[in-house]
C-alpha cells in the first residue's frame, strides 16, 4: 500500500562498500540508465546507474566509505516535473478506537464515554501511540463521564437487561421501579444535589433474595448469573464526594491501568539489561504473544511513564484530598476523578512497587513521586496539627506556674508542626499569650526560657528571657599540640586526666567563621527577647522605642555585654503578604528602618532582629523569616532567610554557602521527632574554576536538627529517616553527590560512650544503605554533642560515614578541638588521620572528594570501579568471609571460640621502576625523567619492587599490588597478587607499558608460587595516533583550486626519524609513519602476544583467576581465557572480541543492541568460559575469595583444612540415600538438602560445595567442596535430563533458539569438555578429586561426533595422566559406570594417584544388562537353559526322545513350542539379571578393577580417613622425590615403594598393615623424626652418588664447582668447610 521512496536527484547506494571510480567528471550530463560510478562490494565491482537525465554534482571523492544511504552525489534533473516525490507529513494522524463500535454523531451515553475512555489510555500504557489530542480527549471523557448522575443507570441497566426474565420478576421489578425512580429524580434536580443512586438498596435485596433460595444449587446459579451485575453496582454503592458519581469506578480502572504498567515495567527497571529482561521472559515460559506485548509496551516507556505519573497524580491528589477533607474545597483547586472513592487504600501496593523502581531517569522520577505520595499520606495532617494546637492552648490557658511550664514543655517535646498555623491561630484564638509562650518555647527549644510575660503596649507584646542549654552548648576541648587519639578510650583517658574544656557557647546568631569561638554568647549568659505585632512596617517607629526599655541593657539595669550583644527582638507584621517579586524589597525596607535604630539597638544589647510575615497562598504555606545581625550592622543575612533564628547555628549553613548558591526546598516533616531543612546547592562558578574535578551539578543539604532525651540508635535512626523522607518528599532525590548532616541535642546533659555512638549510627547507616544510593546521599555527617561521664561538661563530636565505592562504609570520628590561637578544628580520632585533620570547624564543604573524577569516569566507561577503590571492596569481601565464618560457628554453638583478627586485608603496591643507577632521579622515592620503555624491560633494565605510593599516583594504565589477606582458613594471613585495570587512564587499554606491569606482576607472583588474580575492566590493545605528524603533514591535492575533486598523497616539508618518505614532486611523500610517541599501534599487539604467553604459562605453575568487572575487549577477554577461572559479573562486564557498534557497521545493520549480547553472562556462562556469575562487584569478588579458600597460600603447598565444629562433624552416616529407578539432584549426594522438610545430610561438608560453570554442559556437576574440612575438587554426573539451548545469533534472521535435550548419565563433547576442564583447574590448585561416577557412556550419534566428542573425551585421560593429587572414583548406589565411560577414568591410567571404589549396588560393565544378554545370552541359549531347568520342558523332552507316532510327535512338539513361548519373558529377566551378576562390585574387586566396596551411608568416614592418609603420604612421597632427584629424577613409584619399605622395616607394621590407613597415619605422626633422619640420609647419598658422576665425567669441574661453591659462603663459612673436607679425606 506504501510505496517506496523514490528520489532520483539524490545518488545513493543500499549497500556499504567503497567508491572505487567517478565514471564522469563532475558537471556531466547523463542519460537515463546511464553508469556513473563503481563501487566495492564483498570484493565484488557494481556499477550505478542514475535513473533519469540529468547534470550530475559529485558529493563524495574516489576511496570513500560508503555506508547505506550515504550520498554520492545529486543530479539536476532535465524534467523534474515529470518524477514525483514524496513529502515529509507534518500533520496529526487521526486513529479511531478498533474496539468501539461505530457511533453516530449524536453525544454517547455516560458508561460508553466511559469504557472508550479506558480503552484509549489502556491502548496508551500496551504501547500504541495515539494522537496527544486524542489522549486529551479521553481524559476530558474520562472527567466528564465520572461527573455524569446517569453513569451508574447506564451501567447496571445494561446488566439488568441480560437478566430479564431470568430472575425473580418481583426482584426484577423492584431494581427497575428504583432505576425509573432515579431517572426521574434525576429529572427533575436541575441544578439542585442529586441523592445517592439506590445501589446499596439494590446489593442488600440481592444479598436477601440469594438466602432465601434454599436448593444450594439454585443458590449457586442465582449468584453466577448476577455476578455481573453484583460488580456494575458495588462501585456506586457509596459516594463522600457530591459530583463525583463514578469515582470508585474510575479507580478500578484506573488501578488496573497502573497494574499493567507495573507488570510490564517490573522487568526493565533497576539497571536490568534489555537483553536480559526479553530473555527472562522468555524463560518464564510466557507465550509469544504476551512476550512481544511486554515488549512493546516497555518500548513506549517514554509515553506510558507520563500516564502512569498521570494516574500517580490523580490518584494521589485523591488521596491527599481524602486525608485533609474540609467543607469546602480549596479555590481553585481541580478535582480528582477518583477522589471520593472508597477503596483509594488499593492504591498504596502499587504506589509502594513504583516507589521501589530504579534504573533510568524515568523510573526514578516515577518512584519519586509515588514514594512522595506515601510520604505526604502517612505525614500528620493540617487538621490533625491544628486540633493539638487548639487543645494545647486550650489547656495551657487554665494553667498557672510550674504546672504550666510543664504542659508547654510537654507539647513542645511532642514537636509538633506549627509555623504553617501561626498566623492563623494568632488571628483567631482567644488566648493569645498562651498562643506566644507555646510557640516561643518551641521556637527557643535549645534554650533555657525563663521568664514570660505579656506586656501592654498597645500591640501583642511578650518578653522573656532564655540561655542556651548546657547540652546544647558544645565546648572544644584545649589540646596540646600533636595530641592525638588512637581510640575512643584514648579520647576518655584524656578527658578524665588534665585537658580542659574551652566553652564555645551556642547560638542562633553566631558564625564562627567570624571571630572563632570568641564571637559566641557563653552558654551562662542571661538574655532577653522581646515579640511585638504589629499592622504594618510603618508602625515599627511608633512602638519600638517602648521596646527599647523592656532590656536591662538599655535602662542601665545591667551593662552591656563586653564580648558584643545578646539579646533578640522579634516583630510579626501578620498583615503583610510576602512573594517572590516583593521580597528583596521588604528586607530592603526593614534594613532602612533599622539603620535609624542602630544607636538604640546598641545601647539595648541587640543581636539580631528578626521579622516574621505571611507568605502569599500561592507559595510556600510556612512564614516569610528575615534575619538582621548586629555584626552586618543590621543588614539581612540572606542565608538564614525563612529559617527560625534559634535553629540557624545549629544547621551549619556557613559551611555550605562558601563554595555553594544554595536555595531552600519546601519540606513535608513526616515525623514529630526532628525539624528538617533541604537546599539546593548549585557550585559557584569562581570555586568551579579552581576545581577541575568538580561536576557542575546542583546537589542536596540535608540538615536535620532533633531534640532527644538519649542518644540510642532507635532516637537516632527516627532522626535519619526523618531526613530522607523529607528528601524523598521534594522529588530532588534525582540528584547525585548529596549531603546529610544530622545534629543531635539534648534537653539534658547526656552521658554517653561515643564509641557505642559510633557503632550504632553505622549501624543505621548500613541499614538504610540501599535507600541512601536511592536517594544519592554519598556522605552523612552526625554531630552530637555529649559527656564522656557525668563529672565532665559536653564535648562535640562529629562521626562522618560515606561510601565512595558504593559497597563498603568508611567511618571518620573527629572531636572539636582548640587550636593555641583560640580556633576550632577537627581532630581524628581512631588512630587513622581521616580528611579533615586539622580542618577548621567552619571550613566549607569541598566541591568535590579525591577521586570523584575517576570514579565518574570508570561508572561511565563502562559501569566499573575505579581501580583504586577495589582493595577497599576486597577488605569488605574479606569481613564478609568472617562474618559469615562466625555466623555458622555461632549457630553450632561455637561462635565464641572464632576471634576475628584487627586488619584482616593489607595492600602493598607493586611498581615498576629501573634497576638503581647513579643516573636516575627520585623525588620522594619516585623517578624524576623520562619513563620506562619496554625495550628497558627487554634488556633485563626493570625491576617490580614494593612501593607506598599514594593511590592515584599512577600513570599506566595498569596497576599491581600484593596483598596479605586474614581469613578463616589463614587467620595469620596469606598472599595473593592483584592485578587491575585502570580504566581512567586511556579507557584501560593495553600499551606496552600496561603490557610490561601486566608481565612482572605475575612473573612476581611465580616466582613467589603465590596465586594471581586478575580485574578486568579495559579497551583491548591501544590505538593511537603520531600526533606529532598529525600537525604537520600536508595534501597534495589533484588540483589546488578544487580540494573537493580528491588527492594524490601526503607529504611533510622536512622529514624526521618519525616518518618514513619518498621524494615525489619535489616533495616528501608520506609511505610510513613511525612516530615519537609511544604505544601508537602494532607494538602493542606484540605486548599483548607478550602478556598473552604469560598468562598461559601461569596458569600451568599458579593459581590464576580472573574477575571481569567491567567491559573487556580483544586481549583483555583473552586473557579471562587463557587464566581459565573466570568470574563474571552479570551487567555491563562482557568479553567481547569486537564491540557490538563495529559489528552493526560491517553488517549494514543494528543487529546488536549490547555488548552483553557478544560476551555477557548469557554467552560466557554457557559456554563455559564465565565459572562463576555475580551480580554485584562485591558479589563478584567476595566468590572470588570464597574460591581462593580452597587453595593452598603457595603452588604445590599443604592444604589448610577448615574446622568444622559446629557446622558438620566427620564421624557420621551419610542420610541422603537415592532411590533405585528414580532420578535425583546429584548435588544431594555431594552436599544434602531438604527432602520432606527434613534435612538429609551427604557426602562433603554441610554447605560447603560451591558449583562452578553451572551453566556449561548441565550433563555434569562440578565444583569445590570441603570433606571433614579439607578442600577437595568434585566432579559429578547429571542423571536426570537436560536441556542445551543455543541461542539464535541476531546475525542470523533464519536463525531461531534451539532446544536440545541430553539424557543424564551421559557424556557429551560438551560435557567431556567440561570434565576435562574441571580435571586440570583442580590439578592447578593441588586438590584433591572426587569423581562421583554414574555415566552409561559417551554419546556417538553423528552429530557428537561431528561436534568432536572423541576429541574432548580423551582430555578426560590426558587430564588425569597429568593429576598429581589424589583421585578417588566413586560408584554411589544404583549408579552404573559403563564402556567407554569407564575407560576414561579406570584407576590405571594414573594408577599412582588414582583409585576406584563402588557401592555394593553399583553396576560396572562394558553394556548394560539388558544389552549384554540381547548379545551374549540369545533365545537359541535361552532355550537351552528352559530346557535344563524347565521341569515341564525336561518332561516333554524326555517323551519326544522316544519312538512317536508322526501325530503324537507334532503334538507334542506344539507342546513344548507353547511352552517355550510362555517362557520366554520369565527366562529373558532371567538372562539380564545372570548378564548383570557379571558387573557387580564383587566381581569387580575379585578382578581388581576396584580398589574396594564402600557402602554409601559410610562413604564419608572411609574417604575422609583414606583422604587424610592420602595426602599425608603424597607429601612425604613429594619430598622423598624431592631428595632422591639430586642429579637423577627419581620415579614416584620408587618413591612410594620406598616409603612402604620404611613403614615395614621400622615400628610401623607389617604389609598388610599398609592398607590400612588409621595405622600409617599414626607412623607418620609418631615417627615424623625417625622419617626426617632418613629423608637426610637419602639426601647426603643422593648429593654423593650426584658428586661421584659428576666426578667420573670431569675432576677439574668438580673442584672448579667446590670453589664456586666456597666462594659463595662466607669467609668463616668457607674455612670451616675447608676444614672438613680436610678431615673428610684424612689430609
Amino acid at each position: 500500500l506504501i510505496h517506496p521512496h523514490y528520489d532520483p536527484t539524490t545518488l545513493t547506494t543500499d549497500v556499504a562498500g567503497k567508491l572505487v571510480k567517478q565514471l564522469v567528471a563532475d558537471g556531466t550530463h547523463l542519460d537515463k540508465g546511464e553508469p556513473y560510478a563503481e563501487i566495492e562490494v564483498m570484493k565484488m565491482f557494481l556499477p550505478l546507474k542514475v535513473e533519469e537525465a540529468g547534470t550530475i554534482t559529485w558529493k563524495s571523492n574516489e576511496g570513500a566509505a560508503l555506508a547505506p544511504g550515504h550520498l554520492i552525489g545529486t543530479l539536476a534533473l532535465d524534467a523534474p516535473e515529470m518524477v514525483k516525490t514524496a513529502t515529509v507529513f507534518t500533520g496529526s494522524l487521526k486513529t479511531n478506537n478498533p474496539d468501539a463500535p461505530p457511533v453516530a454523531p449524536k453525544a454517547r451515553r455516560a458508561h460508553v464515554l466511559l469504557r472508550d475512555a479506558v480503552s484509549s489510555l489502556r491502548r496508551v500504557m500496551s504501547g500504541f501511540v495515539i494522537p496527544s489530542d486524542n489522549l486529551t480527549a479521553a481524559l476530558q471523557d474520562l472527567q466528564a463521564a465520572v461527573s455524569d448522575p446517569t453513569l451508574p443507570v447506564y451501567e447496571v441497566d445494561e446488566q439488568l437487561s441480560v437478566l430479564s426474565g431470568r430472575m425473580d420478576a418481583n426482584l426484577f421489578s423492584k431494581f427497575t421501579d428504583l432505576i425509573e425512580g432515579f431517572k426521574v429524580t434525576h429529572a427533575k434536580a436541575a441544578d439542585q444535589p442529586l441523592p445517592p443512586f439506590p445501589a446499596h438498596t439494590m446489593i442488600t435485596d440481592l444479598e436477601k433474595h440469594t438466602f432465601s433460595i434454599k436448593d444450594p444449587s439454585e443458590r449457586t446459579a442465582f449468584i453466577t448469573q448476577t455476578t455481573p451485575l453484583r460488580e456494575a453496582l458495588t462501585p456506586y454503592k457509596s459516594q463522600t464526594v457530591p459530583g463525583n458519581y463514578g469515582s470508585e469506578r474510575a479507580l478500578q480502572a484506573l488501578l488496573t491501568l497502573l497494574r499493567e504498567f507495573i507488570a510490564v515495567e517490573r522487568n526493565f527497571c533497576d539497571n536490568v539489561e534489555y537483553a536480559d529482561a526479553v530473555d527472562t521472559l522468555r524463560k518464564q515460559g510466557g507465550e509469544p504473544a504476551f512476550v512481544m506485548a511486554t515488549i512493546r509496551a516497555h518500548s513506549q516507556l517514554a509515553e506510558t511513564s507520563k500516564l502512569a505519573s498521570l494516574l500517580i497524580e490523580v490518584i494521589g491528589g485523591a488521596a491527599v484530598a481524602a486525608k485533609n477533607a474540609t467543607t469546602t474545597p480549596a479555590a481553585g483547586r481541580r478535582r480528582s476523578v477518583v477522589e471520593g472513592a472508597s477503596s483509594l487504600f488499593a492504591a498504596v501496593p502499587c504506589l509502594s512497587e513504583i516507589g521501589q523502581m530504579g534504573g533510568n531517569p524515568i523510573y526514578v522520577g516515577l518512584a519519586s513521586n509515588a514514594r512522595k505520595l506515601l510520604l505526604a499520606e502517612n505525614a500528620p495532617s493540617v487538621d490533625q496539627r491544628s486540633n493539638a494546637l487548639k487543645d494545647a492552648i486550650a489547656t495551657v490557658s487554665k494553667l498557672q506556674g510550674q504546672e504550666r511550664i510543664a504542659t508547654i514543655a510537654g507539647f513542645v517535646k511532642q514537636n509538633v508542626s506549627m509555623r504553617d498555623l501561626f498566623f492563623e491561630e494568632l488571628a483567631s484564638t482567644a488566648d493569645k499569650q498562651a498562643l506566644l509562650e507555646i510557640y516561643l518555647n518551641k521556637t527557643y527549644r535549645p534554650y533555657d526560657v525563663g521568664s514570660f510575660a505579656c506586656s501592654p503596649l498597645g500591640v501583642i507584646t511578650a518578653k522573656w528571657t532564655f540561655r542556651v542549654k548546657g547540652s546544647s552548648s558544645s565546648a572544644a576541648l584545649n589540646l596540646k599540640p600533636n595530641t592525638s587519639f588512637s581510640s575512643m578510650d584514648d579520647l576518655t583517658k584524656l578527658m578524665a586526666a588534665d585537658s580542659t574544656l574551652v566553652d564555645q557557647g551556642g547560638d542562633s546568631d553566631s558564625d564562627s567563621s567570624i571571630g572563632g569561638i570568641r564571637s559566641r554568647v557563653p552558654a551562662a549568659t542571661e538574655r532577653v527577647g522581646v515579640f511585638i505585632e504589629i499592622r504594618s512596617l510603618d508602625d515599627f517607629e511608633g512602638v519600638i522605642g517602648d521596646v527599647y526599655k523592656m532590656f536591662p541593657q538599655f535602662m542601665k539595669e545591667k551593662p552591656r555585654r563586653l564580648d558584643g550583644p545578646v539579646n533578640a527582638i522579634h516583630v510579626c507584621i501578620p498583615s503583610l503578604e510576602v512573594d517572590n517579586s516583593n521580597q528583596r524589597n521588604i528586607a530592603s525596607s526593614c534594613e532602612q528602618l533599622l539603620a535609624k535604630q542602630l544607636d538604640s539597638l546598641s545601647k539595648a544589647d541587640i543581636r539580631r532582629v528578626t521579622f516574621i510575615m505571611k507568605q502569599k497562598a500561592d507559595m510556600q504555606s510556612l512564614p516569610a523569616i528575615f534575619n538582621f545581625r548586629s555584626r552586618t550592622e543590621f543588614k539581612e543575612d540572606v542565608l538564614y532567610r525563612n529559617i527560625e533564628p534559634s535553629l540557624a547555628y545549629n544547621l551549619d549553613l556557613s559551611r555550605i554557602s562558601k563554595n555553594f548558591s544554595i536555595e531552600p526546598i519546601d519540606v513535608i516533616q513526616s515525623s514529630s521527632s526532628s525539624n528538617v531543612h533541604l537546599y539546593i546547592a548549585s557550585p559557584k562558578a569562581a570555586k568551579l574554576a579552581k576545581d577541575k574535578g568538580a561536576r557542575n551539578n546542583p546537589r542536596v543539604f540535608i540538615r536535620a536538627v532533633a531534640m532527644t532525651n538519649d542518644y540510642s540508635t532507635s532516637s537516632y535512626e527516627r532522626v535519619f529517616v526523618d531526613a530522607l523522607n523529607a528528601l524523598d518528599a521534594t522529588g530532588a532525590a534525582s540528584l547525585t553527590d548529596n549531603h546529610l548532616f544530622v545534629n543531635l541535642l539534648s534537653d539534658n546533659n547526656v552521658v554517653q560512650d561515643p564509641s557505642i555512638l559510633e557503632r550504632a549510627i553505622t549501624k543505621v547507616v548500613e541499614r538504610n544503605q540501599e535507600r541512601l544510593n536511592l536517594l544519592g546521599v554519598v556522605e552523612i555527617e552526625s554531630k552530637i554533642t555529649c559527656s564522656l561521664n557525668s563529672d565532665q561538661g559536653p564535648i562535640a563530636l562529629r562521626i562522618v560515614v560515606s561510601n565512595p565505592t558504593g559497597f563498603v562504609n568508611q567511618v571518620a570520628t573527629y572531636v572539636e578541638a582548640v587550636e593555641k590561637d583560640q580556633s576550632a578544628v577537627f581532630r581524628s580520632v581512631g588512630g587513622a588521620t581521616f580528611e579533615w585533620e586539622g580542618l577548621p570547624t567552619d571550613f566549607p564543604y569541598p566541591l568535590s572528594r579525591p577521586f570523584d573524577r575517576k570514579r565518574r569516569l570508570a561508572t561511565k566507561l563502562t559501569g566499573t570501579l575505579y581501580c583504586y577503590d577495589i582493595p577497599t571492596v576486597f577488605r569488605v569481601a574479606v569481613d564478609m568471609l568472617w562474618d559469615n565464618y562466625i555466623a555458622v560457628k555461632s549457630e553450632g554453638g561455637f561462635g565464641g571460640e572464632v576471634t576475628k583478627p584487627q586488619n584482616c586485608a593489607s595492600f602493598v603496591e607493586l611498581v615498576v621502576r629501573r634497576r638503581r643507577k647513579s643516573k636516575v632521579q627520585t623525588k620522594k622515592g619516585v623517578e624524576v625523567g623520562s619513563v620506562w620503555t619496554m625495550e628497558e624491560y627487554l634488556d633485563g633494565d626493570l625491576e617490580m619492587v614494593e612501593s607506598q605510593r599514594a593511590a592515584g599516583g599512577n600513570d599506566v594504565a595498569m596497576v599491581a599490588w600484593l596483598v596479605n589477606i586474614k581469613t578463616p582458613e589463614y587467620p595469620s594471613g596469606r598472599q595473593f597478587i592483584l592485578i587491575s585495570n585502570d580504566i581512567t587512564i586511556s579507557a584501560g587499554s593495553f600499551g606496552t607499558r600496561e603490557d610490561v606491569v601486566f608481565k612482572m606482576a605475575s612473573e612476581y607472583a611465580r616466582r613467589r608460587k603465590l596465586p594471581r588474580l586478575y580485574c578486568a575492566a579495559n579497551s583491548g590493545a591501544r590505538i593511537g595516533m603520531a600526533e606529532s605528524v598529525k600537525s604537520k603533514f600536508k595534501v597534495s591535492f589533484k588540483d589546488n583550486a578544487k580540494p573537493e575533486g580528491g588527492f594524490k598523497y601526503l607529504y611533510m616539508d622536512e622529514t624526521s626519524n618519525a616518518v618514513i618518505t619518498e621524494p615525489v614532486d619535489g616533495k616528501n611523500k608520506l609511505v610510513g609513519i613511525v612516530g615519537i610517541e609511544q604505544d601508537l599501534g602494532v607494538e602493542n599487539l606484540k605486548g599483548s602476544g607478550l602478556i598473552a604467553g604469560e598468562t598461559s604459562v601461569a596458569y600451568d605453575e599458579i593459581f590464576t583467576l580472573t574477575i571481569v568487572l567491567g567491559r573487556s575487549v580483544g586481549i583483555g577477554a583473552y586473557l579471562a581465557r587463557l587464566g581459565q577461572r573466570c568470574v563474571q559479573k552479570r551487567s555491563l562486564s562482557p568479553l567481547i572480541l569486537t564491540g557490538y557498534q563495529a559489528l552493526n557497521k560491517l553488517m549494514n545493520s543494528n543487529v546488536y543492541s549490547t555488548n552483553d549480547q557478544l560476551g555477557g553472562p548469557q554467552i560466557m556462562g554457557p559456554n563455559g568460559i564465565s565459572h562463576l556469575l555475580a551480580s554485584t562487584h562485591l558479589d563478584a569478588i567476595f566468590q572470588s575469595l570464597e574460591w581462593l579458600s580452597f587453595v593452598p597460600s603457595v603452588r604445590n603447598g599443604e592444604l589448610v583444612a577448615s574446622d568444622i565444629r559446629g557446622v558438620d562433624v566427620v564421624d557420621r552416616d551419610i542420610t541422603f540415600s537415592p532411590t533405585a529407578g528414580v532420578p535425583y539432584d546429584p548435588r544431594m549426594l555431594l552436599q544434602g538438602g531438604f527432602v520432606d522438610d527434613q534435612w538429609k545430610s551427604g557426602l562433603f561438608d554441610k554447605a560447603s560445595f560451591r558449583e562452578s560453570m553451572a551453566d556449561w554442559a548441565k550433563t555434569v556437576v562440578a565444583g569445590r567442596a570441603r570433606l571433614g574440612g579439607i578442600p577437595v575438587g568434585v566432579i559429578a554426573t547429571e542423571n536426570r535430563t537436560v536441556e542445551k539451548i543455543i541461542s539464535a545469533d541476531p546475525a542470523d534472521v533464519k536463525s531461531s533458539e534451539v532446544i536440545v535435550p541430553q539424557a543424564g548419565g551421559v557424556w557429551f563433547p560438551d560435557s567431556s569438555s567440561k570434565t576435562a576442564t574441571a580435571l586440570r583447574d583442580f590439578q592447578g590448585e593441588d586438590l584433591p578429586v572426587f569423581i562421583i561416577a554414574n555415566w552409561r557412556g559417551f554419546s556417538g550419534g553423528a552429530r557428537d561426533m561431528c561436534d568432536e566428542v572423541l576429541k574432548f573425551g580423551s582430555q578426560i585421560v590426558d587430564a588425569l595422566v597429568a593429576t598429581k593429587q589424589p583421585v578417588f572414583v566413586y560408584v554411589p548406589p544404583f549408579a552404573e559406570v559403563r564402556g567407554g565411560a569407564w575407560v576414561v577414568i579406570d584407576s590405571t591410567i594414573n594408577s599412582e594417584v588414582m583409585e576406584f571404589y563402588a557401592a555394593s549396588n553399583a553396576r560396572g560393565g562394558v553394556l548394560e544388562a539388558a544389552a549384554a544378554a540381547g548379545i551374549k545370552y540369545r533365545q537359541k541359549d535361552l532355550l537351552k537353559t528352559m530346557h535344563r531347568l524347565d521341569g515341564g520342558l525336561v518332561e516333554l523332552d524326555g517323551k519326544l526322545e522316544g519312538r512317536l507316532e508322526d501325530k503324537e510327535r507334532a503334538s507334542l512338539q506344539q507342546a513344548v513350542k507353547e511352552r517355550e513361548n510362555s517362557l520366554l519373558p520369565v527366562y529373558a529377566q532371567i538372562a539380564e539379571q545372570f548378564a548383570d551378576l557379571h558387573d557387580t562390585p564383587g566381581r569387580m574387586k575379585a578382578k581388581g578393577v576396584i580398589r574396594d566396596i564402600v557402602e554409601w551411608k559410610d562413604a564419608r568416614r572411609i574417604f575422609y580417613g583414606r583422604l587424610k592418609r592420602r595426602l599425608a603420604e603424597f607429601r612425604l612421597r613429594d619430598r622423598i622425590v624431592e631428595v632422591g632427584s639430586v642429579g637423577e629424577e627419581m620415579k614416584t613409584s620408587t618413591a612410594s615403594k620406598l616409603l612402604k619399605k620404611w613403614f615395614v622395616s621400622g615400628s610401623g607394621g607389617d604389609k598388610n598393615d599398609w592398607g590400612k590407613d588409621a595405622f600409617v597415619l599414626r607412623w607418620i605422626n609418631e615417627e615424623s623424626y625417625t622419617i626426617e633422619k632418613k629423608i637426610a640420609a637419602l639426601k647426603t647419598d643422593s648429593v654423593t652418588r650426584c658428586i661421584k658422576n659428576s666426578a667420573s665425567l670431569s675432576e677439574e669441574g668438580l673442584i672448579e664447582g667446590i670453589r664456586a661453591y666456597m666462594s659463595s659462603l662466607s669467609r668463616e663459612k668457607a674455612e670451616t668447610f675447608g676444614r672438613d673436607i680436610m678431615d673428610a679425606l684424612e689430609l
